[in-house]
């Protein structure tokens, strides 16, 4: 990666409220300084951001602002993808979609003796200055060189007795952090399809039919007997009648 300065770097508080650091305004710091200013070592390919151009307000009087620093709060940190290049001019590929010029872009928060570190050196990342950080100003008493994780509160590069003294008169404190946007409206979804009913469908039983009228059967033909034959007397035997001759003499 090739060297580049505050003007592709931006700082808004989070959430936005109008407060931005860096970028276009970069140069317009206190006391004609910028407001970021990058230390970029090509070797590590790494850079180091300080803020020359920044006071911040003190906690309790004006003698407390802290020079070089951010206010207490929750920032969005923005790395321009189209202002940052490689030594061969590839644009940064920050949001790493695999296309270059997307911007990189980081949370954190500044709370003044919140060392966000454990006593043994581990990150915690707590939110809160408490006595955990205390024990950091304790072990590294009188150390130079030192950073705001060493206990070095007031950024003078020295652990010591202005530091303790920073730190006994500011309570515990813990800084929330920041509330989450604002879903979006939903989206009213299409009435979803009516699943087929396992029930089968009743079957219409159609009204039955009347059943047809028996077409009337024809009155019977009338018999005609036939009449009865007469009877015919039969005839009496005739009996031919014969004179016998001597019949009355056998009659006698």
């Amino acid at each position: 990666m090739s060297s580049f300065d505050g003007t592709a770097v931006t700082i808004d508080s989070d959430p936005a409220n109008g407060t931005t650091y860096g970028g276009a305004g970069n140069a317009s710091g206190v006391g004609n300084q910028p407001q970021i200013k990058v230390t970029f070592d090509a070797a590590t390919n790494s850079a180091i951001l300080t803020f020359p151009g920044i006071t911040a307000p003190g906690n309790n009087s004006p003698t407390d602002d802290r020079l070089e620093t951010l206010p207490d709060g929750n920032y969005t940190l923005r790395l321009n993808g189209t202002a940052i290049t490689d030594i061969s001019g590839n644009q940064l590929d920050g949001d790493g979609d695999t296309i270059a010029g997307g911007d990189a872009v980081f949370k954190f928060y500044v709370l003044q003796g919140d060392t966000q570190l454990k006593a043994n050196g581990t990150f915690n990342g707590d939110r809160t200055r408490d006595f955990v950080d205390f024990q950091r100003l304790e072990k590294n008493f009188n150390k130079t060189n030192a950073s705001h994780a060493d206990g070095d509160f007031n950024h003078d590069g020295v652990v010591n007795k202005a530091d303790l003294s920073w730190f006994l008169k500011n309570q515990p404190f813990t800084l929330p952090a920041p509330a989450a946007p604002a879903a979006p409206p939903p989206v009213s979804a299409p009435a979803p399809a009516t699943p087929p009913s396992k029930t089968p469908p009743k079957q219409t039983t159609p009204a039955p039919k009347p059943a047809p009228k028996p077409a009337p059967k024809p009155a019977p033909k009338p018999v005609i007997k036939p009449a009865p034959k007469p009877v015919v007397a039969p005839k009496p035997p005739t009996f031919a009648v014969k004179k016998i001759s001597g019949a009355k003499e056998l009659l006698k």
